[in-house]
């Protein structure tokens, strides 16, 4: 896996995003249950801005992963 795929209202977007989780839109909101909108993130570069902004939040999210 490489890529998170999701819709999401803009309220749900800019949250994730002041927590360095970004997201990049990909297509116009639509209404489904709700206005929402696709987006896209790359998992690799989520995890860079994980690490440097939260190392110690990191190494606890990636102490049971096995790679």
């Amino acid at each position: 896996i490489t890529h998170f795929f999701a819709l999401m209202e803009k309220s749900l977007w800019s949250l994730l995003r002041k927590n360095h989780f970004v997201f990049h839109p990909i297509g116009k909101e639509i209404i489904f249950f709700g206005a929402v909108r696709p987006y896209i993130a790359v998992i690799e570069d989520m995890e860079q801005r994980l690490y440097d902004n939260f190392p110690q939040f990191f190494d606890n999210l990636s102490d049971d992963i096995n790679f």
